[in-house]
């Protein structure tokens, strides 16, 4: 009976490793990097997404698809560019976040860029996976599922 609790408490400490040191986004402490992904959360909102040429562009919506777009010229042609700090306010000042300059939106990783949000589509689960990676680093330090409803 003893064995029951340690069984429970071993397959917890396993399961949660399997995070492979990814920290939860709630935790994340580069101010830049939870801009930039406030961002990108608005880029994949379904708000965002009815204002987009995406749904006319792609039927079927579906997660590999819509990230394809962003990346396309059509699509990053919609992205906020964020030269002008009065530019910056007027979309704060309608709940637009701004992407932080230093950190990079890809749709693959750039062994160059010294912060990087790296987006793809997971069609079988619905969603569109978030890793962030640092300098250097293969590992990305969070990973984030943003459900994709169309």
């Amino acid at each position: 009976m003893k064995s029951k609790p340690i069984m429970l408490l071993l397959s917890l400490l396993i399961s949660s490793s399997g995070l492979g040191g990814c920290t939860p986004a709630e935790e994340i402490k580069d101010p830049e990097l939870k801009q930039t992904l406030a961002y990108v959360r608005y880029l994949t909102s379904h708000r965002f997404r009815r204002q987009s040429a995406f749904s006319y562009s792609y039927p079927d919506q579906r997660p590999s698809e819509f990230v394809r777009y962003l990346f396309s010229t059509i699509g990053s042609a919609e992205w906020v560019v964020t030269g002008d700090p009065d530019e910056a306010e007027q979309l704060k000042s309608i709940r637009v976040p701004v992407p932080a300059s230093n950190v990079a939106i890809t749709n693959q990783w750039l062994p160059e860029a010294e912060r990087q949000l790296v987006l793809k589509g997971n069609d079988q689960n619905n969603e569109i996976i978030v890793e962030a990676y640092m300098k250097d680093r293969k590992i990305p330090i969070f990973t984030e599922e943003i459900s994709f409803q169309p």
